[in-house]
């Protein structure tokens, strides 16, 4: 097989273009190695380079193991309120410490610092609805059989008070216990240093910001006792 080959050059009175018809076989041809110009070239520094560092360290590729960014993107796959089981196993298979027969209904929101599988404990058979928030910088204890609302948020993590300047300044962290069988209802905010006893019940749309005694009922901002249970 033959390639025809088209040449284009000046004449040689430096005057108008002219071609040249030649051939070669079409090994020739293919043995002819492409031109790359520098432009062509991948470069650590273009942005395709960029986005893919920005890629890998997001999902912890290269760690040795999954980052909670890569877990999150799974956990999205499933549908709310669906593969609650499915769901509790990926993150406990990740690390996180979470007793048998939990469920959790939505992929949680672990925001902070430090790794929650450090900082973060749930207990047995507690069901836990979405979307649930979590700060997970200070420690997180959640007992068994509690059930939690949707849209609850656990704060861990205060600051001190600056000038007028930045009133935010050095971080506090505290820890947030949950008794085991307490129930939190939805939208409730539980504030750094927040402790619920077993059995308690928090209102809906309350924010917790101290202790509430066993088998108590409380609600309000701030969340107030309204009845012992029995």
């Amino acid at each position: 097989m033959v390639v025809e080959v088209i040449e284009f050059g000046r004449g040689g009175d430096g005057g108008k273009w002219i071609g040249a018809i030649g051939s070669m076989k079409s090994d020739e041809a293919l043995a002819q190695p492409p031109v790359q110009s520098d432009m062509d070239k991948p470069s650590a520094d273009s942005g395709a380079g960029k986005l893919a560092r920005v890629i890998a360290d997001e999902f912890g590729i290269g760690r040795g193991a999954a980052s909670w960014p890569f877990v999150r993107f799974v956990l999205g796959l499933l549908p709310q309120g669906r593969f609650m089981r499915t769901r509790t196993m990926i993150v406990r298979a990740w690390g996180m410490k979470i007793g048998k027969g939990t469920t959790i209904a939505g992929t949680p929101v672990l925001a902070g610092e430090v790794d929650p599988r450090k900082t973060v404990t749930i207990g047995e058979r507690c069901c836990i609805n979405s979307p649930f928030h979590m700060d997970v910088n200070g420690p997180i204890t959640i007992g068994d059989r509690v059930s939690i609302g949707h849209h609850v948020v656990i704060v861990t993590t205060d600051h001190e008070i600056g000038d007028s300047l930045a009133r935010a300044c050095g971080q506090i962290r505290k820890p947030v216990t949950i008794g085991a069988g307490a129930w939190i209802g939805a939208r409730v905010t539980i504030l750094p240093g927040a402790t619920i006893g077993e059995g308690a019940i928090v209102s809906a749309g309350s924010v917790v910001s101290g202790n509430v005694p066993a088998n108590a009922v409380v609600g309000g901002v701030p969340a107030r006792f309204v009845r012992n249970l029995e």
